[in-house]
């Protein structure tokens, strides 16, 4: 498995709406989460990145380090990298 990390999401908010492309966001109490998957190669090629999955965490209080969002960031974090190994398992 290869992990990537890059800019995904300005890549796809640059590219408008694009086939082959999708994006799902929610919000965790202060952390914005974007995910945006990659379907087919044509996105691939028109977004310069593989195809896959990719995932953005935007927690901009963390600047100020405080540890109650340190540690829902790490959980939230934990979830996604563990979904995406179950995805990739299957």
């Amino acid at each position: 498995m290869s992990i990537y990390t890059d800019l995904a999401c300005e890549a796809k908010e640059l590219s408008g709406g694009l086939e082959g492309v999708t994006e799902q966001n929610e919000r965790h109490g202060e952390i914005a989460l974007t995910r945006i998957t990659i379907k087919n190669e044509e996105a691939a090629k028109k977004l310069n990145k593989r195809m896959g999955s990719y995932i953005t965490l935007d927690a901009p209080r963390l600047a100020e380090r405080p540890l109650d969002l340190f540690d829902e960031t790490a959980r939230t974090l934990s979830k996604e990298l563990a979904a995406l190994i179950k995805n990739e398992a299957r």
